[in-house]
């Protein structure tokens, strides 16, 4: 299935479950919001490998549990 024009917010995009899932919606055309909370080095990482197949992909730091420390929100504006 396509997912062209469509946008994902992936929590624990770093890592894991959430890395594989990030990468796939990528390759299946999504424009991908990689949420991470604290390494911005593994963050980089794994944004390089969305923004592989997928160009518009986006980091959205901060953890979604939180309150504190999600930023209020993240609040992102995507160009195309």
């Amino acid at each position: 299935m396509r997912l062209d024009g469509q946008v994902a917010l992936v929590t624990g995009a770093t890592k894991g479950i959430g890395h594989a899932v990030a990468v796939d919606l990528a390759k299946a055309g999504a424009t991908v919001l990689v949420n991470y909370r604290r390494d911005t080095e593994r963050a980089k990482k794994a944004l390089g490998a969305v923004q592989a197949p997928q160009p518009h992909a986006a980091p959205v730091p901060g953890g979604i549990t939180d309150p504190a420390n999600n930023n209020g929100g993240a609040v992102v504006k995507l160009r195309r």
